[in-house]
């Protein structure tokens, strides 16, 4: 008798589930996906970023379904922070990066570093990543998995010695302190770039000077700069 009874219960039990998943799917079909970050994907599990060509780099997709403050950062097994992406700005849609290992500059326990460190490879090692996206409302949703680096080569390419031949030049062609030069010792092979800033924000690219070591070697290095003078230019102010 007892099992009749226990048979119409069950029956109801499951039908009240099946209606309340209904509703859900209802719910979710009308009013869309409320969650903010979607579609998270890492392309590789493991980097080697040693320019052989080969998994040097890896690609990081996301979608936003709605404004958002994006942070993308890893994290090492001792549990330091290290920023590829901080506190971004990014409008509602699908996103892609290419991510080489590099992230924002650090320095290594112990290390002196004369002048400031940009951006810097990370170590060998196994990280966390963490994608966070926090909305206008101040709700976040983080998403995250593992990433290995492999053979990297994190030294960096120091500038050393730097040093100017004078504080003050004139670059009005009268004999007198027409020129300046900028001199550094580069302890590793690199792109450089050396130039003078304006006010404007313009950059005014300053030419080495030939010398037995090639542009972007070791060692060091001599630039020129005589305000454009030599080319008819009008010099900054």
């Amino acid at each position: 008798m007892r099992e009749k009874k226990s048979y119409p219960l069950i029956v109801g039990s499951i039908a009240l589930i099946v209606v309340l998943a209904a509703i859900a799917v209802g719910w979710r079909l009308l009013n869309g996906d409320r969650s903010l970050l979607r579609n998270v994907a890492m392309q590789h599990e493991r980097i080697t970023p040693n320019a052989d060509g080969d998994t040097d780099a890896t690609r990081i997709q996301y979608d936003l379904s709605r404004n958002a403050t994006v942070s993308v950062y890893l994290e090492n097994e001792a549990g330091d922070r290290f920023y590829f992406r901080q506190e971004k700005d990014r409008g509602a849609g699908e996103y892609e990066v290419l991510f080489s290992g590099v992230v924002d500059g650090y320095t290594l326990p112990g290390e002196s570093i004369k002048g400031a460190v940009l951006d810097r490879l990370l170590q060998d090692g196994t990280y966390t990543w963490t994608i966070e996206a926090t909305d206008e409302n101040g709700r976040t949703e983080t998403q995250q998995g593992q990433i290995t680096i492999a053979d990297a080569d994190a030294a960096l390419p120091e500038l050393r010695d730097f040093s100017l031949d004078r504080d003050t030049f004139t670059p009005n062609r009268d004999g007198i302190d027409d020129r300046i030069q900028v001199q550094f010792y580069q302890t590793k092979e690199a792109n450089v770039r050396v130039f003078l800033l304006t006010h404007d924000g313009l950059e005014l690219p300053i030419a080495e000077l030939e010398r037995d070591i090639p542009a972007g070697m070791p060692g060091r290095h001599i630039y020129d700069y005589e305000g454009g003078v030599d080319n008819g230019e009008t010099p900054p102010p």
